[in-house]
């Protein structure tokens, strides 16, 4: 895939390291154990997945595109979903 995604790059927050988790009322958050942050980028049926650096990583992960790419048949034509890989 060459084309660059239709929706503007979004930089993802990045984790901070800690001792140990902390818990406050109205703070939510999501501890990050192992894999990368990505971005999945859909238009149409092409699906792009996206570091937190913009880099492209839709080649290492076919299946991940393909289940983005079904996903959102069903919902949008086009949108941006985040999360763990």
């Amino acid at each position: 895939m060459t084309s660059r995604p239709v929706l503007p790059f979004i930089t993802p927050m990045e984790p901070t390291l800690v001792r140990k988790p902390f818990h406050h009322d109205g703070w939510v958050y999501e501890e990050k154990y192992d894999g990368w942050r990505m971005f999945a980028y859909k238009h149409g049926r092409q699906v792009r997945l996206v570091s937190r650096l913009g880099r492209d990583h839709s080649g290492r992960f076919p299946r991940t595109r393909r289940r983005h790419r079904r996903a959102g048949a069903a919902h949008a034509d086009s949108g941006r979903r985040g999360g763990p890989i």
